[in-house]
């Protein structure tokens, strides 16, 4: 949940490709991926994004609150809740 509401925020994302982060997290579309254990990687991805233009920066943040907004409204998610306990919407 932490992910999905620092996404809808428009924070970019930087995650591991662990659990569902790896089907969240498009490396340079939406946020940007680093190797697990890796303090080295991190800390060149980050000064990375530190260096870049923010135009770059910009499109990352609106690409991440797209991502969230497209696949995990609060409404549709709400809608899709109450068919399944409704018992019309099968998972």
């Amino acid at each position: 949940m932490a992910l999905l509401e620092s996404m809808a925020s428009g924070l970019i994302p930087i995650v591991t490709d662990d659990a569902s982060m790896k089907f969240l997290v498009h490396h340079n579309q939406n946020g940007i991926r680093v190797d697990k254990r890796s303090g080295k990687d991190i800390a060149e991805k980050i000064t990375a994004l530190l260096s870049v233009d923010h135009e770059y920066l910009t499109q990352l943040r609106l690409s991440a609150v797209k991502t969230i907004v497209g696949s995990y409204d609060i409404k549709a998610y709400v809608k899709k809740l109450n068919m399944i306990y409704a018992g019309d919407f099968t998972i």
